[in-house]
């Protein structure tokens, strides 16, 4: 059985591109692509998530970026 929660599951499930935050925010967020499509950001921690106030992607243009934290803190799936 595939363990979605992991980057080997989800490779095995057929995933790629896999990228740091790190490397993204160094990349000036050159490695998202400006199409629509399926994204997934991938948690590999035991602790909790901490959620910004203003996301950003905002500063991209994507005005509709931003989900107020205690939604995403809602939302969010161990």
């Amino acid at each position: 059985m595939i363990d979605p929660t992991t980057e080997e599951g989800l490779r095995q499930a057929g995933y790629d591109g896999f990228v740091t935050i790190g490397t993204l925010r160094e990349t000036g967020f050159a490695g998202i692509p400006h199409q629509p499509g399926v994204y997934l950001a991938l948690y590999p921690s035991e602790d909790a998530p901490r959620f910004l106030p203003v996301s950003p992607a905002a500063t991209l243009g994507k005005e509709l970026a931003t989900i107020p934290v205690g939604e995403l803190e809602d939302d969010w799936v161990e």
